[in-house]
């Protein structure tokens, strides 16, 4: 991230973390509901091709970070949880710890 936060005011966007459940109907089917995980205060930023590409050879992946405190709750968000900020879905894609305080998500947008 290109702006490292140090202060937790900082954290001003509401982030909610969601994970597909599925579940049996009973009937030989399964059915599927997103479950919500938490919802954090984060700070939500677009990286820039100068911090570094962490995908591929040339290519980003990530379309979005999303940092948040880190806790037991946090450290819980996987690969493939869903982040819904403002009006957004992203996908997490990759997972940070950043210390003992913060942790990143790398995250693509699914839909707006």
């Amino acid at each position: 991230m290109s702006q490292k936060i140090t202060n937790i005011g900082q954290l001003r966007d509401k982030v909610t973390f969601t994970r597909l459940e599925t579940t049996d109907d009973g009937m030989g089917g399964v059915t599927t509901e997103d479950k919500t995980i938490c919802t954090e205060w984060a700070f939500v930023t677009v990286p820039s091709t100068r911090d570094g590409v962490v995908g591929g050879a040339d290519a980003e992946y990530r379309s979005h970070v999303v940092r948040v405190r880190q806790n037991a709750t946090t450290l819980g968000i996987d690969i493939n949880d869903k982040a819904t900020w403002r009006n957004w879905t992203l996908t997490v894609k990759g997972v940070r710890p950043d210390g003992h305080e913060w942790i990143d998500f790398d995250c693509v947008v699914v839909d707006k």
